[in-house]
């Protein structure tokens, strides 16, 4: 008769069964990354410095300061008024000493000082939609005047590369064409002429001149342009010529 050792047998399958569940699970953990969830990457949370803190801290204090200072003053404001019978918020109490000082009803002197609140707003977003739109405008200015200086001179890509001076004489001018000459003009003369051969000096022509083409303006050096009477007919040829 065969002897069976019951729960030695059924500890022994148990354990060995254990122990190749971990061995399948320990496999598994190693061999197969799919099926585990990515470690979340940490975002550094950006830190202001020590100086950065205190900077704002008293700023803080500063603002929190000047708001309390001005609560006592409105407080000690409104006591003092209290003691001559004004009563109510800041308004009401403005708009009683209104009527008073100018002889109306407080009804009147409220009408008024909505009707300029009305006004005042109005006039703000006013202003805030020119602010909006002013920019738009003035690029669509400028891109107009700078077509006219390209019809003079093509080259010209934009109004900025013409420096301070243009803009100073569209200003007086009111003009681009005629700016854009006029700073041609004033590069001309202030530019160092090369000096003229013999030959060319002789066969030059003494008589003056009271007209001037775009092209004889464009040869003038800037000796002949610090003449007043050359400069002045130049100008009087611009202004024929459409320049």
């Amino acid at each position: 008769m065969e002897d069976f050792n019951t729960f030695d047998d059924v500890q022994t399958d148990v354990v060995d069964q254990s122990d190749t569940e971990a061995t399948e699970i320990s496999e598994i953990a190693e061999g197969d990354d799919t099926n585990v969830a990515p470690k979340a990457e940490e975002v550094a949370k950006p830190q202001q410095s020590a100086e950065e803190n205190a900077r704002f801290a008293a700023a803080r204090r500063e603002a929190e300061s000047q708001a309390k200072a001005l609560k006592a003053q409105n407080d000690r404001l409104m006591q003092a008024l209290g003691q001559y019978g004004y009563q109510g918020d800041p308004d009401t109490i403005a708009d009683a000493l209104f009527a008073q000082s100018q002889g109306i009803s407080v009804e009147e002197a409220t009408a008024q000082r909505q009707a300029a609140e009305a006004e005042n707003a109005k006039y703000q977003q006013l202003e805030s939609q020119l602010e909006t739109y002013r920019p738009l405008a003035i690029k669509a200015l400028m891109a107009e005047d700078l077509a006219k200086v390209q019809t003079v001179n093509p080259e010209v890509k934009n109004l900025d590369d013409l420096g301070s001076d243009f803009f100073n004489l569209m200003g007086a001018l009111h003009d681009p064409i005629l700016a854009y000459d006029a700073l041609q003009a004033k590069k001309t003369r202030e530019t160092k002429p090369i000096p003229q051969d013999i030959g060319a000096v002789n066969s030059s022509s003494s008589k003056e001149k009271d007209f001037y083409t775009s092209a004889e303006i464009d040869k003038l050096t800037s000796k002949e342009l610090d003449d007043p009477k050359i400069f002045d007919r130049v100008m009087k040829s611009l202004a024929k010529l459409g320049r």
